[in-house]
């Protein structure tokens, strides 16, 4: 009888619900980062002042494939009732075949001067703008495994504010969310609540 690896709660669900596979052939391996590289780190200055950002601004992380299913367009709409309350930037880390229609969302919705796309980044890279963040958002549809970010977000000690889709219940707790906020899928209303929250 072959072993199963599950990279998530959800998974083991799957394999048993929808499968049939026992209990005893499941093996639960989660997904694992680098905490050598996704670690806290004190450099965030020189990449603040590399981007012109001031000490006040508050940084809010968006950093996945730009595809219309990642949602990226979310956190662009709420923008506008975050700059009501804070001086801050959504900072895009990433590239794809949405890119332009999120670029003219920014410009659509008044935030174009407060969004900044920085395109794909090197693992170091994308760990420099985690610790850079105030906040990191992942407010994704898509529902196949959790998303390596919100780990490696939260390796780098920051909050997080994901969809609860899929297997991002394996990484926070849906009873007390100590470890992130679970927000319901494609909710701005949640997404506004907690980015201000968190900010």
């Amino acid at each position: 009888s072959d072993i199963l690896i599950a990279t998530s709660d959800t998974d083991v669900w799957k394999y048993k619900t929808l499968y049939g596979v026992t209990e005893a052939r499941i093996r639960k391996v989660y997904n694992g980062i680098d905490t050598d590289v996704f670690a806290p780190r004190d450099d965030a200055l020189a990449l603040r002042a590399q981007l012109d950002l001031r000490a006040d601004q508050k940084i809010i992380l968006a950093l996945a494939r730009l595809q219309k299913d990642k949602c990226v367009q979310n956190v662009i709409a709420v923008m506008p009732r975050v700059l009501e309350k804070f001086p801050a930037w959504l900072i895009v880390v990433g590239d794809g075949d949405y890119r332009s229609a999120l670029e003219s969302l920014a410009r659509e919705k008044g935030v174009a001067a407060h969004v900044r796309f920085v395109g794909s980044q090197t693992l170091a890279g994308c760990a420099r703008y985690f610790n850079l963040c105030d906040v990191f958002v992942d407010p994704t549809l898509r529902t196949d495994g959790y998303d390596l970010t919100i780990a490696e977000a939260m390796a780098c000690a920051k909050p997080v504010i994901v969809s609860d889709v899929g297997a991002n219940s394996t990484l926070i707790d849906k009873a007390s969310q100590r470890d992130g906020i679970l927000i319901p899928r494609g909710d701005n209303a949640a997404l506004l609540r907690e980015i201000l929250r968190v900010l």
